[in-house]
């Protein structure tokens, strides 16, 4: 089986992209309590998860405005949880001291979530609008 044909099922590319975000996320907070010691490595899985954020939404928007997809993420809960990881570790680094830091990594995958919210909660208002719903 090709690597294109396991991405196929919207059920796998889900599976896909919540594995990089608990990996991800698990990192960031390793990265900050161990203050900053795998900023490489941390630049590489934020690179291939908003690679895999972008498939997975892309893919997602493509199938609802040829009428292929009529699944429901809650994307809100998403953004929920990405906001009470940044702000918890916001928080953290003002009590906790100047050496603890939130890598820029960080806040440019924040910035990249809410970018990508953003654009398909647009992306619904227009098809909705479009097919008259």
């Amino acid at each position: 089986m090709s690597f294109g044909k396991f991405l196929e099922g919207d059920r796998k590319l889900k599976l896909l992209v919540n594995f990089w975000t608990l990996a991800l996320w698990a990192l960031i907070i390793i990265d900050f309590f161990l203050k900053n010691k795998f900023d490489g490595v941390l630049g590489v899985m934020s690179a291939v998860y908003s690679a895999t954020l972008s498939l997975y939404v892309g893919t997602k928007e493509f199938k609802r405005w040829h009428q292929l997809y009529d699944g429901r993420h809650p994307g809100e809960i998403f953004i929920i949880c990405w906001t009470v990881l940044i702000f918890g570790l916001l928080l953290l680094s003002m009590f906790l001291g100047y050496e603890y830091k939130v890598a820029v990594e960080v806040v440019a995958d924040y910035v990249v979530v809410l970018s990508v919210f953003a654009i398909t909660q647009e992306s619904k208002k227009l098809y909705k609008k479009a097919c008259g719903k």
